[in-house]
């Protein structure tokens, strides 16, 4: 899959993870399965197979699908392609725009993907900006904005806050070269990114 650099060092960083690859071969085996079926198949707490899961889901390695289990619906994930590979071209005219418009661009599509997850799809009001190859930064912004809204107002701003840590952790740990990840958000209400501040300082 050709990729920017940010999707590029996202999914390196999600696939150079302890049990990324041992959870990508069984699934590829088993086809559907749960996190409860990973969990003890490789003797992983089932948290912590969820969360594999649903990270190798953000980086368009699984689908995924509602499936009835015992006393309630679950989550069943396999395998879109069982050949993967990750390719970066970095050659000067597939660059895009700058590194912040990368960065914002990666958080806006990784918080979309989560919101679309849970409603299954977005207020038109909600504007889309995944199909624009030329994204200005404070456009993203207020996409962002928009998107941090429409969440709260549905799941209040302690899920939307959760929802922005899980979205935004895997992104910023690429990032080494962020001097101050405060300066990342300071021109959106701190409330959002207040819990995500904390786990990363």
């Amino acid at each position: 899959m050709d990729m920017k650099e940010e999707e590029f060092r996202r999914s390196s960083y999600v696939l150079g993870k302890d049990h990324s690859i041992d959870i990508l071969n069984l699934v590829h085996s088993e086809g559907w399965s749960k996190a409860s079926d990973i969990a003890k198949k490789l003797d992983l707490h089932i948290a912590t197979a969820s969360k594999y899961l649903a990270e190798l889901e953000d980086i368009n390695l699984f689908e995924s699908r509602e499936a009835k289990g015992k006393t309630r619906m679950v989550v069943e994930y396999r395998i879109k392609d069982p050949k993967i590979e990750l390719t970066l071209d970095i050659s000067e005219k597939n660059k895009g725009g700058g590194s912040l418009e990368n960065f914002y661009t990666d958080v806006y599509r990784s918080i979309l993907k989560r919101t679309e997850k849970v409603y299954g799809t977005v207020s038109s009001d909600v504007k889309d900006y995944t199909n624009s190859d030329s994204m200005d930064t404070n456009d993203l912004k207020e996409g962002l904005l928009s998107l941090l809204q429409y969440n709260e107002e549905r799941l209040g701003l302690f899920t939307t806050q959760r929802l922005v840590c899980s979205a935004c952790k895997p992104i910023i740990a690429t990032r080494n070269n962020i001097p101050d990840k405060k300066e990342l958000f300071k021109d959106l209400p701190f409330r959002y990114f207040e819990k995500l501040l904390e786990e990363i300082r």
